[in-house]
């Protein structure tokens, strides 16, 4: 239970504007941002999806909607800085990016996870 509440936490830290002095080694080639309705008996909710070129291996990253409407973050299509900062379960799956989004005049980041695979 800890885990959650603390994996909670960081993600909440994550979304927002880019520490001073955090690398981001990772280029990043989004080629496609589409949104899906997901929806429960609470409500719907409108998930962000990127479709990325990462090192050769094309991949899905799933961004949660709470980003967008709290933090009016939108992902254009175009190259990215991005950093790792988890490693899911072992697999390309549930990998967890952040992406240096570049607007000004502070660097805004916005934290997704690869949802899925291509070839």
């Amino acid at each position: 239970m800890t885990s959650l509440a603390q994996k909670t936490r960081a993600a909440q830290e994550l979304s927002g504007y880019a520490k001073p002095g955090v690398s981001y080694p990772i280029s990043l080639h989004v080629y496609g941002v589409h949104l899906r309705e997901d929806c429960s008996d609470e409500g719907c909710t409108h998930p962000l999806f990127a479709d990325v070129v990462s090192s050769g291996h094309k991949l899905e990253l799933g961004c949660p909607s709470t980003i967008r409407k709290r933090h009016g973050i939108t992902l254009s299509l175009g190259d990215f800085k991005a950093r790792i900062v988890g490693n899911g379960s072992g697999s390309n799956f549930g990998v967890e990016y952040e992406l240096l989004l570049p607007d000004k005049p502070k660097d805004r980041v916005i934290q997704c996870s690869v949802s899925g695979m291509m070839e």
